[in-house]
């Protein structure tokens, strides 16, 4: 069985997802970026997202499996954490958590950031579509989406609409693994 492994993210026209590793992407993000997110996060239902990244989320759909990176998964407390979510620490490679999702019949996984997680499983391979929503603000820096382990990627675009009357891109890309 194959599994879609998409990286869903939502960025600056300059390239950033956040202004620091504390900053919110809901923050600065349109509503209809935050409808396009969560209705795929709620179709995924299985994330995966850095425990840094989870401490910037408030809540999460009822039933939702978090796949959270960190260094000490032994140490990894869920105390003030959302409890429509299961939380499930990590450290293993980007390519065994995948053949361990699906061997249990998992058919989505929704690479949820920040960036050393989306780079990380960009540069293992296992990614098979990235879903980005590009607003049309300016940071001039920040925390880049991209970096140098994902350097020459092949991305083929599936589809792109605009979501609002301000210019934020919903962009669909295919990846050549």
């Amino acid at each position: 069985m194959a599994m879609e492994v998409f990286l869903i993210a939502a960025m600056t026209l300059d390239g950033y997802i956040g202004r620091s590793e504390t900053d919110r992407s809901f923050d600065w993000t349109t509503p209809e970026d935050k409808a396009e997110y969560v209705a795929k996060i709620k179709q995924a239902q299985h994330l995966v997202l850095g425990a840094k990244t989870l401490k910037t989320v408030q809540k999460f759909p009822l039933g939702t499996v978090c796949h959270v990176y960190t260094r000490q998964p032994l140490d990894f407390k869920t105390e003030g954490l959302s409890s429509a979510a299961s939380y499930l620490p990590t450290n293993a490679a980007p390519e065994v958590l995948v053949a361990e999702l699906v061997a249990q019949g998992v058919s989505q996984l929704a690479v949820c950031g920040g960036a050393s997680i989306y780079q990380q499983f960009l540069a293992a391979g296992v990614v098979t579509k990235i879903y980005l929503t590009v607003e049309p603000i300016l940071f001039g820096s920040g925390i880049k989406l991209f970096g140098a382990a994902t350097a020459g990627k092949k991305l083929q675009l599936v589809s792109s609409r605009q979501l609002n009357d301000s210019g934020s891109l919903w962009l669909e890309y295919s990846i050549e693994n």
